[in-house]
């Protein structure tokens, strides 16, 4: 079966490069996505690996701020500071994410601002429902976050040990220095990214463990360590994938006519979290 037309749920960063490769090959590609760019809270980092295996990324990197140092705090507060071999350009999500969808549309990549809401048919002849109309594609690639409700059509559901929580602020304030704080007891961690024109600060735990409002608590607290205060910040929170090793193992990440990508597949660092 020639895939001819293929449908992407999603926008985001793993949804747009897999549009642009996709319309480059000479497909037909519908990307759908409700928000199109937007600001994932997040810290926004693009590390030395990312850089050198998609260089394009590089040629954007005007738009970032580049990070020379870096500060790790154990549990017990004892902290290691060091220079950077290889610097990371660290994005607003809202940027990165433009950049990518405009890369995706210069490849011939049609862009619909439109939320799917349900999906039917079979491979080869799926039928994607929105709020305006609906859609048929030979083959579906489902890129619409970790709590998609349309992961459970293909696959099962990521449930909340396979999740974790990140709640944070952006607070007015930039530099050069990177921080991540290690805290007793959270399976999880605290972060510091300077971005362009603001910083991007955050806490994440797992879900099952964590309320959002425990890990808000827990990094008010933590905050004048970094001689940081909530004046002129804006909270943000998120739900991001973290398999365990048995989800790992046994979910399906794509099938006949259809396949995820980015968080909805769960494809994360393990240790990191970075998509």
């Amino acid at each position: 079966m020639f895939l001819k037309r293929i449908a992407i749920v999603g926008g985001g960063p793993a949804g747009a490069f897999a549009a642009r490769e996709l319309a480059a090959a000479g497909r037909e590609i519908f990307l759908f996505d409700e928000k199109l760019a937007w600001e994932k809270p997040c810290g926004g980092g693009l590390t030395s690996k990312a850089l050198q295996r998609w260089p394009f990324l590089v040629d954007s990197a005007h738009q970032s701020n580049w990070i020379t140092h870096c500060q790790l705090v154990s549990p017990s507060g004892r902290k290691v500071a060091f220079q950077l071999d290889r610097q990371i350009a660290i994005f607003s999500r809202f940027t990165l994410n433009g950049f990518l969808l405009e890369r995706a549309q210069a490849a011939g990549a049609r862009l619909l601002r439109q939320r799917v809401v349900e999906i039917e048919g079979k491979p080869g002849d799926w039928n994607l429902k929105t709020r305006v109309g609906s859609f048929q594609a030979d083959f579906v690639v489902l890129a619409a976050g970790a709590r998609s409700c349309l992961r459970a059509k293909f696959s099962s559901s990521l449930t909340p040990e396979n999740l974790m929580v990140a709640v944070g602020y952006y607070i007015p304030g930039t530099g050069k220095l990177v921080q991540i704080r290690f805290v007793p007891g959270l399976h999880g961690y605290l972060w510091v990214f300077p971005r362009l024109n603001h910083l991007s600060v955050g806490i994440c735990g797992r879900m099952q463990s964590m309320s959002t409002t425990v890990l808000r608590q827990m990094l008010d607290r933590y905050l004048p360590e970094f001689g940081l205060t909530m004046k002129s910040a804006t909270l943000y929170a998120h739900i991001l994938p973290s398999l365990v090793p048995e989800a790992l193992e046994k979910t399906a990440y794509g099938g006949r006519g259809w396949a995820m990508l980015g968080d909805t597949a769960g494809f994360v660092d393990s240790i990191t979290g970075e998509g």
